[in-house]
């Protein structure tokens, strides 16, 4: 699995690329690297391009646990926006899921299925 991001400084933003298999370890990772990145700005919007996942090994319990560590430590460093891009699969599940669980700490999350509309729903230009 890789999952790599970069910054759009013009636009708070972090655009995040998931390849390959995706664990919950994975995520744990991901999430303690974005908000530990001094870089990353604390009122930012994110762009979770996850439509190249072929493996996903996160269950709806580990997404609970995953969503309760966001809450609880890292909850200044939370997007304030987040677009999710699937390919319409178990990934989608999943990640209507997370969009229902993040509302309850005041994150907006949305599922899309194509990453341009994604990126017109954030509000940034499709080659930030």
């Amino acid at each position: 699995m890789v999952i790599s991001y970069r910054l759009s400084p013009k636009h708070s933003c972090v655009i995040t690329k998931v390849e390959g298999t995706l664990s919950f370890e994975d995520l744990c990772r991901y999430l303690i690297h974005v908000a530990g990145d001094p870089k990353v700005p604390s009122e930012h919007i994110t762009l979770f391009d996850a439509s190249d996942v072929n493996n996903l090994e996160v269950t709806p319990a580990q997404l609970e646990e995953f969503t309760s560590m966001v809450r609880t430590r890292y909850m200044e460093r939370a997007a304030r926006k987040m677009a999710i891009v699937t390919r319409g699969n178990k990934e989608t599940e999943l990640a209507d899921y997370y969009e229902c669980l993040a509302s309850s700490f005041g994150e907006s999350a949305m599922v899309f299925y194509n990453y341009d509309v994604a990126c017109k729903w954030l509000g940034i230009p499709s080659d930030a």
